[in-house]
């Protein structure tokens, strides 16, 4: 499977009633592909307590996030379907409900970085413990590292 280092830069906004929130965060982390699927590993706050590690699959129509660390999930989105799984925090565990209203991604699996993933969209509405927590909106940018070899 091909392996690449990559910068990653995620920016999340959030909309819950009238108010919205944007939060953007980047780090460095490896991508995989082949044929249609693609894994993307990163960590955010490394090294720190809150440090998360956090996993992106890829498949036509589906994407799985599994995030470990300062919080534990693993929660598959399908565009159009209501999904259901357990958000783990130090506080907790509730169980998430989304609606996936929009899923997109540019790039094709291949021998070559560029042909490989660059960006994802996704949103959602979140439901926590049965309330409403909001309209998320996900953009994920992931550009090769210029010294970058295939592996």
């Amino acid at each position: 499977m091909l392996s690449i280092p990559v910068n990653v830069k995620v920016v999340t906004t959030i909309q819950q009633d009238q108010e919205k929130e944007t939060i953007e965060e980047e780090s460095v982390g490896k991508l995989y592909g082949e044929e249609e699927r693609y894994f993307l590993r990163y960590s955010m706050n490394e090294g720190q307590e809150s440090e998360v590690q956090t996993t992106l699959k890829l498949e036509p129509n589906q994407l799985t996030i599994i995030r470990q660390g300062s919080v534990t999930m693993r929660h598959s989105f399908i565009l159009g379907e209501v999904g259901r799984s357990w958000y783990t925090t130090p506080y907790g565990r509730m169980e998430m409900t989304t609606m996936t209203t929009q899923l997109e991604y540019d790039g094709k699996a291949g021998s070559q970085a560029s042909h490989l993933l660059q960006s994802l969209l996704i949103t959602y509405q979140l439901w926590l413990a049965g309330q409403e927590a909001g309209q998320f909106r996900i953009a994920i940018q992931v550009l090769s590292q210029p010294s970058s070899r295939l592996m």
